[in-house]
C-alpha cells in the first residue's frame, strides 16, 4: 500500500518538474529575454545586487552611496548569481525557474495530505503556468517573494510542525525584506485568523516576533544612515499615493487636468508641477489629504476604474515576443494570455466564495489575495505583475472551484 502511494506520489512529482520545465522551454523560445534583461526595475536590482557583492554596500552610483529605497534581499540575490555565472539572464531564468517549480512542488506536499486530487491539479497548473515563467526570465522581486510568502502561508495553515509559527514567520519576514508593501500583511493575517477562528492562540505572538527578529538588522541599518528613520525603505510613497488619486491607465498625461484641484489656478499647477517633479514627500501629502478631502468620490471612483488593471491583462507586458509585433503569432498568443488569465482570475473569485462556504481551510489562502487587493487599492497600480506573489493561491481556488463543478456534476448524473 505504502510503495504504491509512494510511486504515485514520485510520478505525480516528476510530471509536476517535466510539465514546469516544458513550458518554460516553450516560452524562452517565444520571448526574447535579453531584450528586457536590464529594462525597468531590473536595472536597478542588478546594478545594487553587485555593489552589495563587490562593496559590501546597498545602494546605487560609483562608488555607491548607502540608501533605503528598496529592501536588500532580492538586490543580494541578483547580485551574487550576476556575480557567479556572469552577466547571462540565462543563468537567471535557470535558477529562478528551479525556485518556481520548487514552490509548486511544495504545495503539493503540504495540500496532499488535505485533499490529494486539489493538491496535485493545484500544483500542476502552478508548474504550467506561462506567467510564472515569464516572471522567470525577468531580474524582478517577484521571483523570491512568490517563493517566500507561498511557502510562509502553506506552513502556517497547512503544517503541524511544532515551529510552523516560527518558520513562516521567518519566510514572511523574508518577503518583507524583498518588498516592503507587504509590511501589514502579518498584522492583517493575525487579525483575519482571530476573527475567522474566534479565538486567540499563543503562536501568533510568536509568528509576529519571527517576523520581526527577521527584520529587525535590516532596519536597524536603516536607523542608522543619515536622514533614516526605523522603517525597511523610504520610497516615494506620498508621490505615488497623491498620483493614484488621479492615474487611471497607463497611458495618462504626467498631470492631466484631473490631478489640480478644481479652479486651480495656472501658477498653482505649476507648483504642483514642480513639486511632483521634484518628488516633495511633505507637499504631495498635503495634497494628496486635500484632494481626499475636496473630491471624495472623484477620487473613488478613479481607484474602481483602475483596480482590475491589478489583475486582469495578458500579464506578458513586461516580456518581448519574438514574433513581430502584430503578427498573427503574436496576437494569438496575446489573446491567449489575455484569456487564459482571465479564466483563471474569474473562477479563482469563484472559488474563494466558495470555500468560505464549503472549507474555511482552503479560504484561508484568500488572506494574502484579499491583503494585495486592499493595500493596492489607493495606489497607481498598473501591472499585473504586482499580483503575480499571490497567482499561486488564485490558481489553487481555480482548481478548487472547477472541482467542485465536476463533483456536483458527476452527483447529478
Amino acid at each position: 500500500m505504502n510503495i504504491s502511494y509512494n510511486k504515485k506520489m514520485l510520478s505525480r512529482i516528476s510530471l509536476i518538474i517535466a510539465a514546469g520545465i516544458i513550458v518554460r522551454v516553450i516560452i524562452s523560445m517565444l520571448f526574447d529575454f535579453n531584450h528586457d534583461f536590464e529594462g525597468g526595475d531590473s536595472g536597478y536590482y542588478l546594478e545594487v545586487g553587485k555593489n552589495i557583492i563587490n562593496y559590501g554596500i546597498h545602494g546605487c552610483g560609483e562608488p555607491p552611496t548607502p540608501e533605503y529605497f528598496r529592501g536588500p534581499l532580492y538586490s543580494f540575490f541578483a547580485g551574487l548569481i550576476d556575480n557567479i555565472f556572469g552577466h547571462n539572464v540565462y543563468a537567471f531564468f535557470a535558477i529562478q525557474s528551479a525556485i518556481s517549480l520548487s514552490g509548486a512542488l511544495l504545495t503539493y506536499v503540504f495540500l496532499r495530505k488535505h485533499n490529494e486530487q486539489l493538491a496535485f491539479v493545484s500544483s500542476l497548473l502552478i508548474a504550467l503556468s506561462p506567467f510564472e515563467a515569464l516572471s522567470n526570465g525577468r531580474v524582478l522581486s517577484e521571483n523570491t517573494v512568490n517563493i517566500f510568502i507561498l511557502m510562509s502561508f502553506l506552513i502556517l495553515l497547512f503544517s503541524n510542525y511544532r515551529y510552523r509559527f516560527i518558520i513562516s514567520g521567518i519566510l514572511l519576514g523574508l518577503v518583507l525584506l524583498s518588498r516592503d508593501v507587504y509590511l501589514l500583511l502579518p498584522i492583517f493575517t493575525v487579525l483575519f485568523l482571530i476573527v475567522l477562528h474566534k479565538k486567540f492562540e499563543r503562536g501568533y505572538l510568536i509568528y509576529l516576533l519571527a517576523i520581526i527578529i527577521t527584520i529587525s538588522p535590516w532596519v536597524m541599518r536603516n536607523y542608522n544612515l543619515q536622514d533614516s528613520g526605523l522603517f525597511i525603505s523610504k520610497g516615494i510613497f506620498w508621490p505615488v499615493l497623491w498620483s493614484g488619486t488621479w492615474a487611471r491607465n497607463p497611458m495618462d498625461a504626467v498631470l492631466p487636468d484631473r490631478a489640480f484641484p478644481v479652479g486651480a489656478s495656472e501658477e498653482k499647477k505649476r507648483g504642483i508641477t514642480e513639486h511632483w517633479f521634484a518628488m516633495d514627500e511633505l507637499y504631495m501629502k498635503n495634497l494628496f489629504i486635500e484632494k481626499i478631502k475636496s473630491e471624495p468620490f472623484d477620487v473613488l471612483k478613479t481607484w474602481i476604474i483602475r483596480s482590475p488593471r491589478l489583475w486582469f491583462g495578458t500579464r506578458s507586458d513586461l516580456n518581448t515576443m519574438r514574433a513581430e509585433r502584430g503578427s498573427t503569432t503574436w496576437l494569438l498568443l496575446k489573446i491567449s494570455f489575455f484569456a487564459l488569465n482571465t479564466i483563471i482570475i474569474l473562477t479563482g473569485i469563484l472559488g474563494i466564495v466558495s470555500s468560505y462556504k464549503n472549507c474555511k481551510r482552503i479560504f484561508l489562502f484568500s488572506i494574502p489575495i484579499i491583503y494585495t487587493l486592499i493595500i493596492y487599492f489607493p495606489l497607481r497600480n498598473f501591472e499585473t505583475r504586482y499580483s503575480l506573489p499571490v497567482y499561486p493561491f488564485i490558481i489553487i481556488f481555480s482548481v478548487y472551484f472547477i472541482m467542485k463543478i465536476i463533483k456536483a456534476k458527476l452527483i447529478r448524473t
